[in-house]
């Protein structure tokens, strides 16, 4: 003989599970305490970065290159922007030399190469 069980006697292990596991991601993950740990462990792990942009005849879109680069979600202080204009015949250097102030960009400038040349170069700086 089945015994017909109620939908109540259902739902109150149910709700009691569902309110032990808030509380359980409230604790865990939402308090200060815990926040603060993992924004230690964030930023303890977050390694340098150095990206490095060959630049040949790119006036039309290195600006929105290196501004992109530089509105990245990264540590300010682990970011490092170096730009290494190729020989450029057009107005590339003029464009670059806006972001000199700029404590993250780097700026060089060396003969035509090539791209692979230029990166060779950037790499020791």
């Amino acid at each position: 003989m089945l015994c017909a069980m109620s939908p109540e006697v259902l739902a109150f292990p149910f709700l009691f599970i569902a309110i032990f596991f808030e509380s359980f991601v409230l604790v865990t993950f939402l308090s200060k305490p815990a926040r603060a740990a993992r924004a230690r462990v964030r930023g303890a792990t977050t390694p340098s970065v150095a990206v490095i942009v060959p630049c040949f005849n790119e006036e039309n879109t290195v600006e929105g290159t290196l501004r992109s680069l530089l509105a990245l979600d990264y540590p300010q202080d682990k970011l490092e922007i170096i730009a290494v204009d190729d020989g450029s015949t057009d107005n590339t250097l003029q464009t670059l030399e806006q972001f000199r102030g700029d404590s993250r960009v780097r700026i060089f400038t060396k003969e035509n190469g090539g791209k692979g040349s230029a990166i060779r170069f950037a790499i020791p700086h």
